[in-house]
């Protein structure tokens, strides 16, 4: 009885190590490009993402969330540099990343 006691407890060691080991690999990567980075106020523009290991996705500029799409389309009526935030959310945790569009006219 001792000896499968340990046994089992070795067993579920090992069990517990793996999961973690495969958090750490299935950890989401963000990654986005916008279609244009120069657009006219209220052009719309695309954004391609190329994220990994996310089933979620968290969109802002400096006025908050504006998207949870995992593709969306943006556009801005204020000419100037917007800064786009995507936050990609897996199971094994979020990653940042951020790039900037141009609006002029």
């Amino acid at each position: 009885m001792k000896q499968k006691t340990i046994v089992s407890i070795l067993l579920l060691i090992c069990l517990l190590g793996c999961k973690k080991e495969e958090k750490a690999d299935n950890a989401p990567i963000a990654s986005f490009y916008f279609k244009k980075v120069v657009v006219t106020p209220y052009e719309s523009v695309e954004v391609d993402n190329y994220s990994t290991n996310a089933y979620s996705y968290k969109w802002e500029d400096e006025t908050g969330t504006i998207s949870t799409a995992k593709n969306p389309t943006f556009s801005w009526k204020n000419e100037g540099t917007h800064t786009i935030k995507l936050t990609a959310i897996g199971f094994g945790g979020s990653n940042s990343t951020e790039r900037n569009i141009t609006v002029k006219n």
